[in-house]
């Protein structure tokens, strides 16, 4: 057991120093990072330029209740041309009044957003009905009536709405997840045990320690890696989600979307957490015997195609079928072994079966994982010293 341990925390550290894991431990946050900048980036220069200038030659005096819109008031045209020339505005109005009637000429260098002229077009409305009521005589009783406004209650769904989209990217993020990890820890673990092909340092190892725990301490220290590599994202997502919604400029901007993320969260810290654990750990054992089975390191990354099949057909159908979770075919494949880690996280999510269907999916894929383990560590030996890479002839070799 001791130097089943020395194994796998030197497969561990080996792991844990490498590219693989440095990389795959900051991309995401550095994904989300930048997107955040952008979305800073593009609201901050949304909301500095959204200045406009009036020259006002009526009676009347322009004010907004709008903190998206500021106005500022200039004597001539000639200060509002300097004004917008260094874009300190986005463009000014020249206001005058004929007969009672407001007559407003825009100017600016860029056409405007469909709410920056709706907000101008309110503000120009408001001052011309003020002129119409001034001008019409209408009595006290006649200009309240006038000023009458209709009740209006909006309900929207909004929570239904939220569950919806928040369903859709979960099941967007856990498969790219998925398809990502597993890619990487499959060829990470097959150049791994392959390591020792080709040299005499497999037949040194072994008379020193059990095959098929020489074989147990690789995969715990990979299954470590991954423990370590999924405590990293929620130790770090944690702290940055601390760290976005307790700031108040920030959660202007993404407040609205708590709500959404909450609920994504909660999605991941669930079973489908052990599953997606349960998963790479299955797809860990199978590219360890694609391993085992090269001549050479040298051929590790062909040898771990199989493997790779494996991900991309599951990832494929994952995203063809698995947004019908109730049909008879996702059904299947949520039960079975390689294709339930995809499968039944993705049911989970959107259509909240039972835990019972949940924990039997996860028994038989811990039983297939268990069986697995037991077959390729007893023929470790003979597999890992054959001079061959015909499976056909190493099966026949271990009977």
């Amino acid at each position: 057991m001791k130097k089943m341990l020395i194994i796998c925390v030197d497969t561990f550290s080996h792991q844990v120093k490498s590219w693989n894991f440095i990389s795959l431990s900051i991309f995401p946050f550095v994904i989300i990072l930048t997107m955040l900048g952008f979305n800073l980036i593009n609201k901050t220069s949304t909301t500095n330029n959204n200045s406009i200038g009036i020259i006002n030659e009526t009676s009347s005096n322009f004010y907004t209740t709008s903190s998206s819109l500021s106005i500022h008031n200039y004597k001539n045209q000639n200060f509002a041309k300097k004004e917008l020339e260094g874009k300190k505005i986005i463009g000014y109005l020249a206001v005058s009044q004929k007969n009672d009637r407001l007559l407003v000429t825009y100017t600016g260098n860029n056409s405007l957003s469909t709410t920056t002229r709706f907000r101008i077009s309110n503000l120009i409305n408001n001052l011309q009905e003020k002129i119409n009521f001034k001008t019409s005589k209408l009595s006290n009783d006649q200009k309240k009536i006038l000023q009458y406004k209709p009740i209006v209650i909006w309900n929207f769904e909004k929570s239904r709405f939220n569950k919806s989209f928040s369903k859709e990217l979960s099941f967007t993020i856990l498969v790219l997840f998925m398809f990502l990890i597993l890619v990487s820890y499959s060829t990470t673990t097959t150049q791994e045990i392959a390591a020792e092909k080709g040299t005499k340092t497999a037949e040194i190892i072994f008379t020193s320690i059990e095959p098929k725990k020489y074989f147990l301490g690789k995969i715990l220290g990979m299954l470590g890696t991954v423990c370590l590599q999924i405590a990293v994202y929620i130790s770090g997502g944690t702290i940055i989600y601390q760290l976005l919604f307790s700031n108040y400029y920030v959660y202007k901007i993404i407040g609205k979307y708590q709500g959404i993320i909450n609920s994504i969260i909660r999605n991941f810290y669930s079973i489908n957490l052990v599953f997606i654990v349960l998963g790479i750990v299955l797809f860990i054992i199978l590219a360890a015997t694609c391993g085992i089975l090269v001549k050479k390191v040298e051929d590790a990354s062909k040898a771990v195609q199989p493997v790779l099949h494996l991900v991309m057909l599951s990832f494929i159908l994952a995203i063809v079928i698995g947004k019908n979770p109730s049909t008879p075919i996702s059904i299947f494949l949520s039960y079975f072994p390689v294709t339930s880690p995809f499968f039944m996280p993705i049911r989970n999510i959107v259509t909240h079966i039972s835990i019972m269907n949940v924990l039997l999916s996860a028994l038989l894929l811990l039983i297939t994982e268990i069986v697995l383990l037991h077959l390729v560590g007893k023929n470790y030996s003979r597999f890992a010293l054959a001079k061959t890479s015909n499976f056909f002839e190493l099966i026949g070799k271990s009977k």
